[in-house]
């Protein structure tokens, strides 16, 4: 199977923006590497060989460019844009991956390096693929941290855009007795799949295909997170808030750092509680309760 991978020669001081600017184009894994004297930084992003490219490498270029005109260092080099094996990106990626850690209460780690779980820690199990959400995006860092904070007072959880179904792995892995988890885009599915087997959960999370604005689900749930687009979170509140039992509260992220106030405003009717920004000012994370 093959994938467009695009390698962008960075400066450190632009490390944090540009990954979350490659996340944004759609990218299923950002990762970055040095050459062996730390010369030369680089950032890999990798994405499905149907993205269109061209609109990549122009907002690459336009990104690039805002940054030197803001005074930042941008590398001379050129990027590139190519097409890779899917097994040239599993080495990079397994050279690159550290495990994480959250809350003294969770670590994630891949399958190939395992037991960094310390005293009283979980351990999480990944293998990458190319499904988005391995831990490593501020979006699901955000989502990650808040399961770890709130797991005692949580019977039930349902994670809308689950991607590789890390959330879900997670939350069942820490207790959580009912764990529903939903994505519209199959490969998403096929490897939420593979995560739950993988971490040996089946019993405890129940997978659904479907789409957010139209969601099978007639349950209400003690938590409810969305990892979502900004423009998704606007159009499905009313769904969102259905699953919500009360006191339940509600958790999103996806969203824009210039489009935050479109959220709080559309959801306004609930109760807010924190909103947590991403110290490069690409993201947001909100917390809301019924």
């Amino acid at each position: 199977m093959k994938w467009l991978q695009l390698t962008v020669p960075i400066s450190s001081q632009i490390e944090d923006a540009c990954v979350n600017r490659v996340h944004e184009l759609g990218a299923t894994a950002v990762f970055t590497d040095s050459s062996p004297d730390g010369s030369v930084l680089s950032l890999h992003g990798i994405f499905p060989l149907e993205a269109n490219r061209q609109s990549i490498e122009q907002d690459v270029k336009t990104y690039l460019a805002s940054l030197r005109d803001l005074g930042f260092e941008v590398p001379d080099q050129e990027f590139i844009v190519q097409e890779i094996d899917e097994g040239k990106y599993l080495y990079q990626w397994k050279e690159f991956f550290q495990p994480l850690h959250f809350a003294d209460t969770l670590v994630v780690e891949p399958v190939w390096d395992q037991g960094h779980a310390l005293p009283g820690e979980k351990a999480l199990r990944i293998d990458p693929g190319m499904a988005f959400g391995t831990g490593q995006h501020f979006t699901t860092r955000f989502c990650l941290q808040w399961i770890c904070e709130h797991k005692d007072r949580l019977g039930s959880l349902a994670d809308i855009g689950c991607g590789s179904g890390i959330l879900s792995i997670a939350a069942s892995l820490l207790g959580v007795g009912r764990v529903v988890a939903l994505d519209f885009d199959p490969a998403a599915m096929r490897a939420a799949q593979k995560s739950v087997e993988i971490n040996n959960v089946q019993g405890n999370i129940l997978l659904i295909a479907a789409d957010v604005l139209s969601l099978p689900l007639r349950d209400s749930f003690d938590a409810v997170i969305a990892n979502l687009h900004t423009s998704l979170l606007l159009q499905a509140k009313e769904a969102l808030e259905s699953l919500l039992a009360p006191g339940a509260s509600l958790v999103l992220t996806g969203i824009g750092y210039a489009r935050q106030q479109e959220i709080l405003d559309r959801y306004s009717s609930l109760s807010l509680q924190k909103i947590h920004k991403d110290p490069q000012k690409e993201w947001v994370g909100i917390w809301y309760t019924k």
